[in-house]
């Protein structure tokens, strides 16, 4: 502001230095009324540029305002727009620890049912492998009774057979 000023306060100086010049260098009534009409000119001139100094600098000082309050607003959005983001990155980043706490769950689970099924596997394995000795036995055990219940019938032919022989020599002896 003060640089505006200087450059309107210059001029006027010379303006003002050139009407004391003027004044001082001569005597007729018609210069004298020169001299006031170019020093009223002046003083009017002088005015005008005060009050247009006054202006520009209000003008200044209002824009200067604007400016303050549009950076003052920027700064303000910026921070909102900060702590938006910071709000979102910290319930992402929430989010994401639980998702990796659940995996890990999943994964223990998974190992554990992989376990459980494997031990299952050698279960039906085991469980297999006594079936088929248990029909082994059983199948052992039905030869051995049907060979069992043969010879129960070849004793209890031999024993008929003994019978009826015995009661032919009986009857042959009776006679």
């Amino acid at each position: 502001m003060k640089r505006w000023s200087m450059f309107l306060i210059m001029p006027l100086c010379l303006i003002l230095s050139g009407c004391a010049a003027a004044m001082m260098g001569s005597g007729s009534k018609n210069d004298k009324h020169q001299t006031e009409m170019a020093l009223h000119k002046a003083r009017t001139d002088l005015e005008e540029l005060r009050c247009d100094l006054n202006s520009t600098q209000s003008q200044l000082q209002i824009l200067s305002n604007k400016m303050n309050l549009q950076e003052q607003s920027v700064a303000t959005l910026k921070q909102e727009t900060i702590n938006q983001q910071q709000t979102k990155l910290d319930q992402m980043d929430t989010i994401l620890t639980k998702l990796e706490k659940q995996l890990k769950t999943v994964a223990k689970l998974q190992a554990e049912t992989f376990e459980d099924l494997q031990g299952l596997a050698s279960q039906a394995t085991d469980a297999q492998t006594a079936l088929s000795q248990y029909k082994e036995k059983m199948s052992e055990v039905e030869h051995k009774l049907a060979a069992q219940n043969q010879q129960i019938e070849d004793i209890a032919k031999s024993k008929d057979l003994d019978g009826v022989l015995s009661q032919k020599d009986e009857s042959q002896q009776e006679t």
